[in-house]
């Protein structure tokens, strides 16, 4: 009987190549990830979430400094930052599981508290990143109006992308994108509801009234 060579492996294949991307996949328990759509949950991210959330969200971040070169991974799977609100973007991993529970990481980004000399303090939009199959699918303009419910008033860092430039430009039904004082950094603030949204509301709220019983 002949023996048989083992194949060597090319040892330049079975390194990992920058290029590659790999989204995980979680059976976690996210009961209490918003529908931003039908196929679409937003999940948020704080110092106090699981370690396996966060470790999401790292691996995100690394997917962002790869693509835009930054010299550091912005956010870290031992976070410390106290007020930090990270989010992840998820979908059911239909195409794989169809009997299960299990979900696709899609993208995510990080809110930050800042400080600042001529604006109150507030949270800072600071990165975000989705797999590139996922892009222009509007889920950043879907995700917008959780950021407002969240922080009412936020920045976006710069420095922007051509997407995320365009992005910032068009603007929102529920919320409005401006460019404060010409300082190249958008401001992101709650747009102001309609008169005739308020006179709906009051209507609501005069037929309720006349509703509640008179307890004597």
């Amino acid at each position: 009987m002949v023996a048989m060579k083992p194949k060597l492996r090319n040892p330049y294949l079975s390194r990992k190549d920058k290029f590659d991307i790999k989204m995980s996949l979680t059976t976690m328990n996210l009961s209490k990830a918003i529908y931003i759509d039908q196929d679409l949950r937003l999940t948020w991210v704080d110092v106090w979430s699981s370690p396996k959330l966060k470790k999401f969200v790292y691996k995100i971040a690394v997917y962002f400094r790869r693509e835009f070169n930054y010299d550091f991974v912005q956010y870290s799977e031992d976070e410390e930052d106290l007020t930090h609100r990270a989010f992840l973007f998820l979908s059911r991993a239909g195409d794989k599981y169809y009997d299960k529970d299990i979900y696709r990481i899609l993208g995510g980004g990080c809110f930050r508290q800042r400080k600042y000399q001529d604006f109150p303090e507030s949270y800072a939009f600071q990165w975000i990143w989705i797999h590139p199959y996922m892009r222009r699918k509007g889920m950043l303009t879907k995700a917008f109006d959780e950021f407002i419910n969240q922080f009412e008033q936020f920045r976006v860092e710069s420095p922007y992308s051509v997407e995320i430039k365009s992005f910032l430009v068009k603007g929102g039904s529920t919320w409005i994108i401006k460019d404060e004082n010409n300082s190249c950094e958008y401001l992101v603030i709650k747009a102001p509801r309609s008169s005739h949204e308020i006179e709906q509301d009051n209507d609501y709220y005069d037929h309720l009234e006349n509703e509640i019983p008179v307890l004597s």
